[in-house]
């Protein structure tokens, strides 16, 4: 695995590129890494949702969690093994037309489990679905697109998504927990 990400990284131009991809994405699309966080001390760990998560919220967010890696970082499934390509650009490769039309339907399905499990709202689902979109028009010619959904990583943006929208409710929900509404 570590030998794929190896000659994936050795590919003239990719440091180029992945730069130049970071950075704008870092402007424009402001997420986080869903996967990881780092801890003040600067040390890292696997992202968690806020103290105050129930247990099925914190089930549903390492299922999305774990969707995202697999579409994403590494189609062999291994969470902490990056292999550096995804099940949705092997797909998009090997299958032209249909594969990625397979693909949308994949990230079509993490959204309803996002919806369903913690009943985000219509604004950021419609933010979610604009991603999938985005994702198969881009991947939609051959060879090329398959590289352009690997650059794109929709499920892990989609997730980073999830994970904020998440956290802040439950954060609010601690919050209003201790309140005494009837005190005057």
């Amino acid at each position: 695995m570590a030998n794929i990400q190896e000659q994936v990284e050795n590919i003239p131009g990719y440091d180029v590129v992945m730069g130049v991809w970071e950075d704008y994405a870092g402007d424009h699309f402001q997420t986080k890494d869903p996967f990881r966080e780092t801890l003040p001390d600067g040390k890292t760990r696997k992202r968690k949702l806020p103290e105050g998560a129930t247990k099925d919220e914190k089930k549903s967010w390492k299922s999305i969690q774990r969707r995202a890696w697999i579409d994403d970082k590494c189609f062999l499934g291994c969470q902490p093994v990056d292999c550096g390509i995804g099940l949705a650009p092997v797909v998009a490769f090997f299958i032209p037309t249909l594969g990625p039309i397979v693909v949308y339907v994949v990230h079509a399905r993490l959204i309803k489990v996002a919806c369903d499990q913690f009943e985000i709202g219509p604004k950021l689902e419609a933010k979610l679905h604009a991603n999938i979109l985005f994702d198969l028009l881009i991947s939609l010619p051959p060879i090329v697109g398959a590289l352009l959904a690997w650059l794109n990583g929709c499920s892990t943006r989609n997730a980073a998504l999830i994970h904020s929208s998440v956290a802040k409710k439950i954060v609010q929900r601690q919050r209003t927990d201790g309140v005494d509404y009837h005190r005057q």
